[in-house]
């Protein structure tokens, strides 16, 4: 449980909120409805388990191919090693089954078919990934280029359109690149007849809302080049959103 605790805590907030993580006990007879809503808020509110007969709990495993036996019954729950779990409220005289069984997380869709598995040796990035493979993408990237200007120029700018195709607004509350010391988003404005960029931060995406990159308006500002664009192949993006968390952007430069 801890590692899914990792898994859900980084995933982006729109994901969080797509994503429900269930526990099936297998130990029906210690791990009541109470006992297990005490051990899940010990790792994430959010968190669901499941119990039930041990009718339920053998279709289940049989459903799932999972594998279990009891090696010991009726231990007293002193004699436990609960260091990382929560305990009972009241565990006086009480007494608990050991079970051995496997270990293997179950990524299931919407339509409720399994789409991954995940084993004690796959790594959180790893699950992650697959988590966020079956949501839609919150924010559209489309059309993205850039002007190179001059030869040895130490600035350069980006245009492109940027839709919120979620179903709640969104900040943009950063932009990051390798390929220079400073990147934003400006807008151009003409202020009492001069030309000015105006940094734009924390800017809103309101619900279906697209917002044009282009000359002489909204574009992303690259200030600091650490190398002329003119020895670089492609250019990285990293948008990073309130809800969406980080969205990527890769544009080939053509020489």
């Amino acid at each position: 449980m801890g590692y899914l605790k990792k898994v859900y805590e980084g995933l982006p907030a729109y994901a969080r909120k797509k994503t429900k993580i269930l526990f099936v006990s297998i130990d029906p007879e210690y791990d009541t409805p109470q006992h297990l809503k005490e051990f899940m808020a010990h790792f994430n509110k959010d968190f669901i388990g499941i119990t039930g007969s041990r009718e339920d709990v053998d279709q289940i495993a049989e459903l799932f191919q999972m594998k279990y036996t009891k090696i010991a019954e009726d231990i007293p729950v002193e004699f436990v090693d609960y260091r990382s779990v929560v305990k009972k409220s009241n565990t006086q005289n009480a007494t608990t089954n050991v079970y051995n069984h496997g270990v293997v997380l179950y990524l299931i869709d919407t339509e409720g078919d399994v789409r991954s598995l995940g084993y004690t040796g796959t790594t959180e990035k790893e699950f992650i990934a697959n988590i966020l493979s079956l949501l839609p993408k919150p924010i559209e990237i489309e059309d993205f280029y850039m002007n190179q200007g001059a030869k040895n120029a130490r600035s350069a700018a980006a245009y492109g359109k940027i839709t919120n195709i979620s179903n709640a607004e969104d900040v943009l509350i950063s932009v990051s690149s390798p390929i220079a010391k400073r990147v934003e988003l400006h807008q151009t404005k003409v202020v009492d007849n001069f030309v000015k960029m105006i940094h734009t931060p924390n800017k809103v995406f309101e619900i279906g809302e697209t917002l044009m990159l282009k000359p002489m308006s909204y574009h992303i500002m690259f200030m600091g080049l650490k190398k002329p664009l003119s020895e670089v192949e492609t250019v990285d993006i990293s948008l990073k959103f309130k809800n969406a968390g980080n969205v990527p952007i890769r544009i080939k430069l053509e020489h």
